[in-house]
């Protein structure tokens, strides 16, 4: 997984592949999805939530330059799996979940595994841990309409933020941002990604409004299965039986989806290509999803082709040398 989904595409940092290598996703998924742990998929944890994909976490722990000695902040434990990898990296990891359940579960996860170098606690992460600041890298694995202050304010000088910020709740603009000074900040674009919401005080409410009152974000477009197979950007996967697969992208993206009354729980990211490589065509309505593999459906034989075969092919017209036409027979 790490050298094919994480270190092809663009992920360079030792320290991160290294630590990628040695946590055991399966460990940090539900028993029904273990044998996907090491697909390259955000998987469903419980509370809607998900274990965001490998190359995302790889990608974002690198954006932030999480290094040895580090003491690093993550917003956003879910099932610790991003936790894990930090700790192997850094010399202490705070998290903080909003959901108590997934917060007592990780921290189970961080005992059993070993993870001695991990804090956990539930709370609102909008608002960070301002008694264990300050933080040299703070990542954010949650959407929110804005920067919350707290988290800039809880920054050492030359610490790093990482966070997917954006007015829609589910889509948003991965940022950076470094503190150079007291008061001065550097923002960087890392491109577009999709999150669920950073739900507190300073992020999304309840209801998916902003705290800045103004009116919530436009409802995602019902994504059939013809667009889902044409448009290349980013996309939420409608509920599906237990099991079932849909194609996400036409970078043949696939993630299991489990329920039906969660249309917009299942999300995926579509990163930039390695330099020299082209994206695959937008395959059509007429795909057949696999597990493992993808068939394209044949169309049906007419009736005379199947009566007559090769004879039933159209003659063909070649030249020869002195330029006269003849007739060619089939095959």
């Amino acid at each position: 997984m790490v050298d094919v989904q994480i270190a092809r595409r663009g992920v360079r940092d030792a320290h991160v592949l290294d630590a990628m290598r040695h946590v055991p996703r399966e460990h940090f998924v539900e028993k029904s999805l273990k044998e996907s742990a090491y697909e390259d998929l955000p998987l469903p944890i419980g509370e809607q939530q998900t274990v965001s994909q490998p190359f995302m976490v790889a990608m974002m722990i690198e954006a932030a330059k999480v290094g040895p000695g580090d003491r690093v902040l993550e917003i956003g434990t879910g099932s610790g799996y991003a936790a894990a990898v930090l700790s192997l990296i850094a010399s202490e990891v705070y998290t903080v979940e909003r959901y108590r359940s997934l917060a007592e579960e990780a921290q189970r996860r961080f005992t059993e595994l070993g993870y001695a170098n991990i804090t956990a606690r539930t709370g609102d992460g909008t608002l960070g841990w301002p008694e264990a600041a300050p933080f040299d890298a703070i990542v954010v694995a949650a959407g929110s309409p804005d920067v919350p202050s707290p988290l800039k304010e809880q920054l050492a000088i030359g610490g790093r933020l990482v966070i997917p910020v954006g007015d829609q709740d589910r889509r948003q603009t991965l940022v950076k941002i470094t503190r150079t000074g007291g008061d001065s900040f550097e923002e960087e674009d890392l491109g577009a990604v999709m999150f669920v919401p950073l739900v507190g005080e300073r992020g999304w409410r309840e209801d998916r409004s902003s705290p800045r009152a103004r009116p919530g974000p436009a409802k995602m477009p019902d994504l059939e299965r013809d667009r889902i197979a044409q448009e290349p950007s980013f996309h939420a996967v409608p509920g599906l039986q237990p099991g079932a697969i849909q194609l996400l992208s036409c970078a043949d993206k696939r993630i299991p989806a489990t329920g039906a009354g969660m249309p917009l729980q299942y999300l995926v990211w579509r990163p930039e290509l390695p330099s020299g490589e082209q994206a695959p065509r937008p395959r059509s309505p007429g795909i057949s999803v696999a597990r493992s593999s993808f068939r394209k459906r044949r169309a049906p034989k007419s009736r005379t082709a199947g009566l007559l075969g090769r004879a039933a092919r159209p003659f063909r017209m070649r030249r020869r040398r002195s330029g006269s036409a003849v007739r060619r027979a089939p095959g």
